[in-house]
């Protein structure tokens, strides 16, 4: 197992324990900073928000774009505001 899922798989294990950083890492022997610094480390790979791609809707006559991000689906007007769309997907992600 890679150092990384090992990390990710104790701070999950962490963040459901409702223990205290210092208590859940004196009960499984991990060094405190070992545990913050992981978890700095893999919040900001996690949070990285993807670029948005720019499409090109080939069929002037829609009426409506789908756009579909995990369980998540919103179907907007092809002629709304191409600002308020990426907002709209950044906060989606």
């Amino acid at each position: 197992m890679s150092r990384e899922r090992l990390w990710r798989k104790r701070v999950e294990a962490f963040e459901r324990s409702g223990l205290t950083q210092s208590a859940w890492c004196r009960r499984h022997g991990v060094a405190l900073s070992s545990l913050g610094r992981w978890r700095a480390r893999l919040q900001a790979t996690t949070t990285a928000q993807p670029g948005l791609v720019p499409i090109v809707v080939d069929a002037p006559r829609a009426v409506q774009v789908e756009i579909v991000f995990g369980p998540v689906q919103v179907r907007v007007p092809t002629m709304v505001d191409a600002d308020w769309l990426a907002r709209l997907v950044r906060g989606l992600a």
